[in-house]
């Protein structure tokens, strides 16, 4: 049985997963600093459950199974195993929250290079078509000419 919250996990393509791992993640952070044994004892059990919903939504195979090695890691470590597992998973949360953005910025760019290089071209076929060259160079004859009548 799906929940609506997994629905509506699926529907977002797996980011809003992601965005509550790294929520929890930092939370957990904050509360390993701050000393806040309750809270923290609370996210170490929600923490694992996270990572493996965030799996459920990876892009390929290897991926979710390395997600769902991290839950279980996560859920059997110590506390030291813990805590140098949270820093990896948060530049990881990171990367992937920002890969999309990257994506449309490069496609964005891409298709502009595209259109200025095709105006480029327009710009070309128009001026040979006009006879821009040809005129251009008569009336750089045509100067150079009234420029001698001029000095003499």
């Amino acid at each position: 049985m799906i929940v609506p919250e997994e629905r509506a996990m699926a529907s977002s393509g797996g980011k809003r997963p992601l965005e509550r791992l790294k929520k929890t993640l930092v939370l957990y952070k904050k509360a390993r600093a701050d000393g806040d044994s309750d809270t923290k004892a609370k996210l170490e059990k929600e923490i694992p459950n996270r990572l493996r919903i965030a799996g459920k939504y990876a892009p390929d195979r290897k991926t979710k199974e390395h997600i769902l090695g991290d839950a279980d890691k996560f859920e059997k470590g110590d506390d030291e195993t813990r805590e140098s597992m949270t820093h990896p998973l948060l530049q990881g949360l990171g990367i992937l929250l920002l890969a999309p953005f990257a994506l449309a910025g490069a496609t964005i760019v891409a298709a502009g290079a595209i259109v200025y290089g095709a105006g480029k071209i327009l710009m070309g076929v128009g001026d040979i078509l006009t006879g821009g060259p040809f005129v251009r160079r008569n009336q750089r004859a045509v100067k150079e000419e009234s420029a001698k009548d001029k000095r003499g």
